[in-house]
């Protein structure tokens, strides 16, 4: 029906809910979208933060781990569809961010030419 109207408004509602402590309203409100789209990950955050409010970590916790396995599923769909572009790289497991952590500055052990430490006589 209507609820993707109504959506951003009981998110922003619940998110206001966190702001003041009222963590029973955040609860309701973040609950009532997750009935409507069950994946909505600002939707388990927001339900995370709240029910970590009211001391109920071991529930919150399932709620950051769905938020997140939802998330990575949905990355997964993603990359699925953008295979094709990026067939470069080897299977890297766990996060595929990039950062160039086997090429640093320090070339000095594999130059073919020594001629960066000047002359080498002893």
């Amino acid at each position: 029906g209507h609820f993707a109207s109504f959506r951003p408004a009981l998110i922003a509602r619940g998110e206001l809910s966190l702001k003041v402590r009222e963590y029973e309203k955040a609860r309701m409100d973040f609950r009532q979208v997750l009935s409507h789209s069950p994946m909505d990950l600002v939707a388990h955050r927001g339900l995370g933060d709240a029910l970590r409010g009211l001391g109920n970590f071991r529930e919150a916790l399932k709620h950051y781990t769905k938020a997140i396995e939802d998330a990575a599923s949905m990355l997964a769909e993603l990359r699925s569809g953008q295979q094709e572009m990026s067939t470069n790289q080897g299977g890297s497991e766990g996060e595929g961010s990039g950062s160039g952590h086997l090429e640093d500055d320090d070339d000095d052990q594999g130059t073919p030419s020594g001629h960066r430490s000047g002359s080498s006589g002893g």
